[in-house]
This record gives structure tokens, C-alpha cells and sequence, in this order.
């Protein structure tokens, strides 16, 4: 998915009815995804490790997709979402594209 700064996204995702989704961010560590860290447990947000801006929306019980509002730079990366027991995953590419100013020269 493809976004710009300031604005809001929502990352989709649906299971198969009775399964349990969970969300993952990738750390960076020295520019590089490294480990990752559950920011929903499958019940609530984690707000250790993310703040408000995230939060997941959930239209029905296996629909579980990831809200993440004004979007900044840093939430550039890759997130993933894994369903609990089967441990099959499915990873977002969030591009994040910053917003060209508008100049006016005399």
C-alpha cells in the first residue's frame, strides 16, 4: 500500500471464521527489519508498543484489520499479521511518501 504523510490507512485482513489474528511490527535495527514485536494480541492493542494512532477495527470476529491513523514516516516498514495457531502469515508493504511543498518564487 502506497500512502503520504497525514494520512489515514486501514490494512485488511480476514481469517477463516474461529481463527485468531494477531499483528506484528518489524524493529528496525541499524535500518533493517529485525525482530518482531506483537502490537495486538488478538483481544486489545498493545500501547507499550505502539501509541494511539493504531488501533484495530473489527467489522466481524475474523476480521481484524489494522488502522493506523496520520501516517508519519517512520511507520514505513513492514507489519504482519499472524493467524495464532496455524502461524500461516501475511505481510503489508506500507510505502510512505512524503508531501511535495508548494513554492512560489518572485
Amino acid at each position: 500500500m502506497v500512502t503520504t504523510t497525514g494520512e489515514d490507512v486501514v490494512l485488511q485482513v480476514a481469517g477463516e471464521p474461529g481463527s485468531s489474528l494477531r499483528w506484528y511490527r518489524s524493529q528496525l535495527r541499524n535500518g533493517r527489519s529485525g525482530d518482531k514485536i506483537v502490537i495486538y494480541t488478538g483481544e486489545k492493542m498493545d500501547y507499550r508498543q505502539v501509541d494511539e494512532r493504531y488501533f484495530v477495527a473489527a467489522s466481524r470476529k475474523e476480521e481484524k484489520s489494522l488502522v493506523i491513523l496520520d501516517v508519519k514516516t517512520a511507520d514505513a516498514g513492514l507489519f504482519t499479521m499472524e493467524e495464532q495457531f496455524s502461524r500461516q502469515t501475511a505481510c503489508v508493504n506500507l510505502v510512505v511518501m512524503g508531501k511535495l511543498l508548494d513554492f512560489q518564487f518572485c
